[in-house]
């Protein structure tokens, strides 16, 4: 402590608990990024015995094929199920369910939501919209021109004349 100046012996030590607390809280920093740093790291690690697995060939999702027919029905006017993998599902596939509610309701959303054509409507209208905002990022040009006459009657001591006037102005700015 210096005893010809308080003032330089209480600087020295706020000084020195600054430097204290600047160290303290630097270590605390520095413990908690090496724990962090240390647990995202061992996180990666997946021993020394790991093998990949093989990706997944599966044809099916079942493990056997399916039966050629289901089991037969218990009435003589129902007929079984038949499976046919290389058969392609119809286009109009909820017809095969011979229900007039579903087919009533498919028709109705198949003509409530827009078609192909809309869609690419819309997505040409949103290209041209994204080349029209494109347009703002060149520079603009404009001129402007006019050009007026006019005639004026002047009173002289002898009578009047009159006076023809052209006036012709032009601007351009550039942006």
């Amino acid at each position: 402590m210096n005893r010809r100046n308080p003032d330089l012996a209480t600087q020295s030590v706020v000084h020195l608990a600054c430097e204290v607390f600047v160290r303290v809280q630097s270590n605390r920093l520095l413990s908690w990024m090496l724990l962090l740093m240390s647990a995202a790291l061992s996180a990666c690690a997946a021993g020394p015995d790991f093998h990949r697995p093989k990706a997944a060939t599966d044809e099916r999702y079942t493990n056997r094929s399916s039966a050629a027919l289901t089991a037969p029905a218990t009435s003589a006017d129902f007929q079984p199920q038949q499976f046919d993998s290389a058969r392609d599902i119809p286009a109009d596939w909820w017809t095969l369910f011979h229900s007039d509610a579903l087919s009533a309701l498919v028709n109705r959303a198949l003509k409530a939501n827009p078609d192909l054509a809309a869609a690419r409507a819309t997505l040409l209208e949103a290209q041209e919209n994204v080349l029209a905002e494109k347009g703002s990022l060149f520079p603009s040009i404009t001129a402007n021109g006019s050009a007026t006459r006019s005639r004026s009657v002047i009173a002289t001591g002898a009578g009047s004349a009159n006076v023809l006037a052209n006036d012709f102005s032009t601007s351009a700015s550039a942006s």
